[in-house]
C-alpha cells in the first residue's frame, strides 16, 4: 500500500548562504549527528584509491573541517564557500587553500581555467 500523508507536502526551501537561518542550520546539523565523521572516513577511502591527486575542489567547504582532513593528500586545494561568515574559519583550517566566495555555479568557468594550468 502506498504511503499517503494527511498533511500537504511542504516545498523544500533554499537558505540564503549569508543569512542567519543558514548559519543556524550549518551549526545545528553536525552537532546532532555523526555524519561528518562518517563522511570523512568514506572520503578518505575514496582518496586513497585515486591515481592522481593534483587538485582538490571542495564545493561547500563550510568552516574547512572536512577540507582540512583531505587537503593534505592533494597538491592544490580550492575551497568554494559562498557564506562569507565562514571564510575566516575556513582560512584558519586550511591556510594553503584558495578560498572562493561564490556559489559553485558561478565558479565553474573559473575552475575550468584553473584546472588547465
Amino acid at each position: 500500500m502506498p504511503y499517503t500523508s494527511a498533511t500537504p507536502a511542504t516545498p523544500v526551501g533554499v537558505l540564503d548562504p549569508v543569512g542567519a537561518d543558514y548559519r543556524h542550520a550549518f551549526q545545528a546539523f553536525p552537532a546532532g549527528t555523526d555524519q561528518k565523521r562518517v563522511a570523512e572516513e568514506y572520503l578518505s577511502g575514496v582518496v586513497r584509491r585515486l591515481r592522481h591527486r593534483r587538485l582538490f575542489v571542495d564545493a561547500g567547504a563550510g568552516d574547512g573541517g572536512t577540507t582540512r582532513h583531505l587537503a593534505g593528500h592533494f597538491g592544490r586545494t580550492i575551497a568554494v564557500e559562498p557564506s562569507t561568515y565562514l571564510h575566516d574559519a575556513l582560512r584558519r583550517a586550511c591556510p594553503g587553500a584558495e578560498v572562493l566566495g561564490e556559489t559553485i555555479g558561478c565558479t565553474q568557468d573559473f575552475l575550468r581555467v584553473r584546472r588547465s594550468r
